[in-house]
């Protein structure tokens, strides 16, 4: 569990201990960690839509029982949730009312995947699905393309964001982008505003005791 950072001490002479430094910073790490999310992105690459998922799912407080695949389709978007991943020989844990809210919604029309790969994961109405044996905290990516469909075709709304938080405050997000343009390039993670304030503010004392130390 993070603690609430200690202050940061002098000793005498005016430096400043190499421990507290490395302690606060580390602390600091902790609290400004990101809670974990599992994102599906829906949106059209070409003449095609692409549902991507990918994340972990912390399992605290949630319980689970075996449930058969969820299609016998790959995968799909229905009005009451979707399903992305491989899951045509694949058992699933049912998470009863996980997701706090309902997926329903999203779109009024059913499409089946022509095309689908890697872990499946499935949103139905508040109810959670993952593979049987899924291991809390454990990244997984999925993929569903729909050949020759468009978001207008689909029923989705271009812009469109839904959240949902787990037990465990970790969130599931599905964003409806609009056509993909170039790649960009992978960005840097930073720390939290609060992060930031108080990392410059170990470092501007760091700095101080160097320069008293020096005197």
């Amino acid at each position: 569990m993070c603690h609430t950072l200690r202050r940061i001490k002098y000793v005498e002479g005016g430096a400043m201990n190499p421990q507290n430094v490395c302690a606060g910073l580390a602390l600091l790490a902790c609290a400004t960690a990101a809670q974990a999310v599992y994102t599906i992105n829906i949106r059209e690459v070409g003449p095609d839509v692409v549902m991507s998922g990918t994340g972990s799912i912390n399992l605290t407080g949630m319980t689970s029982s075996a449930t058969p695949p969820c299609s016998s389709q790959p995968a799909a978007i229905v009005p009451n949730g979707l399903c992305i991943g491989d899951s045509s020989a694949v058992l699933f844990d049912f998470y009863s009312g996980a997701l706090g809210s309902t997926v329903a919604g999203l779109t009024a029309v059913s499409t089946l995947a022509d095309s689908a790969s890697g872990a499946p994961v499935m949103l139905a109405l508040s109810s959670l699905y993952l593979p049987t044996n899924y291991v809390s905290n454990t990244p997984m990516s999925g993929s569903a393309t729909f050949n020759g469909k468009t978001l207008v075709s689909m029923g989705l709304t271009a812009g469109a964001t839904r959240t949902f938080t787990l037990p465990s405050t970790d969130r599931v997000v599905i964003n409806v982008g609009a056509v993909a343009g170039p790649a960009a390039p992978a960005s840097i993670p930073t720390l939290s505003e609060w992060g930031v304030i108080i990392l410059s503010a170990a470092l501007a004392l760091f700095g101080l005791a160097r320069v008293r130390s020096r005197r």
